[in-house]
């Protein structure tokens, strides 16, 4: 499954494309030369899988790390892809500024006055993209949240496995109740990663952001706790 990407109210909505092949890969099945293998949960997250008699592969883990202040250059270059540009509502940045944004923000689910929680997501030894929760109200238990990939690491499993462990953060960490995500009316395939992970489409909110000089409908996607069921 190609995956992602979502600030300001909404930034950093997810984005993503799809392929069949990758379509396999994020459902658990790796598609190769001899055939097509089931690959376990902890392929993603610890590096295994299954090998056959003439040869082992090895897919890198996906982690969720606190964000240091290079990956700023990281996060300015995401944000300036084309794919980012179609369907976030992306205000101009500097790296500077993204830096300071982005200490500011490091994750602590105990702060509850901080409106802005992000992680980096590790693929193996890169850094390829950022997650986030973003104005959280713990007094009413709901909060948004946002991933955003980079192109180049899109289509590999990484968004589904990256989104999972940031809606086990919140659930895990937090007494939340409610999450949800907006993303553009027209990014189907980002619709359906939020689909396949469980959230429902709640609504539509009609002319909401403004993207490159056009206002874009929004589908409000939500999750609820007693919902959540860890994808296999």
């Amino acid at each position: 499954m190609n995956i992602p990407k979502f600030g300001e109210v909404g930034e950093d909505h997810l984005q993503l494309t799809c392929s069949g092949e990758n379509r396999e890969i994020a459902s658990g099945r790796l598609r190769c030369g001899n055939g097509a293998h089931r690959i376990g949960r902890s392929a993603f997250r610890f590096g295994a899988m299954p090998m056959n008699s003439r040869a082992a592969t090895t897919i890198p883990s996906v982690r969720l790390v606190s964000p240091r202040a290079f990956h700023a250059k990281m996060w300015f270059a995401w944000r300036n892809e084309p794919r980012a540009q179609r369907f976030m509502p992306i205000e101009s940045w500097s790296v500077s500024a993204l830096k300071r944004r982005l200490m500011a923000s490091k994750p602590d689910l105990t702060d509850h006055d901080k409106q802005e929680h992000r992680w980096i997501v590790q693929w193996g030894a890169e850094s390829v993209g950022i997650v986030s929760i973003l104005r959280p109200v713990f007094r009413q238990g709901y909060a948004e949240i946002s991933y955003h990939l980079g192109e180049t690491h899109q289509g590999r499993g990484i968004g589904t496995e990256s989104v999972t462990q940031l809606v086990d953060h919140v659930f895990e960490q937090t007494e939340i109740a409610r999450i949800f995500a907006f993303i553009s009316v027209g990014n189907r395939a980002s619709r359906a990663l939020a689909e396949k992970l469980g959230f429902v489409h709640e609504g539509t909110l009609r002319d909401h952001f403004i993207i490159r000089g056009r206002r874009v409908d929004q589908c409000v996607y939500g999750l609820l706790r007693k919902e959540w069921k860890r994808p296999r």
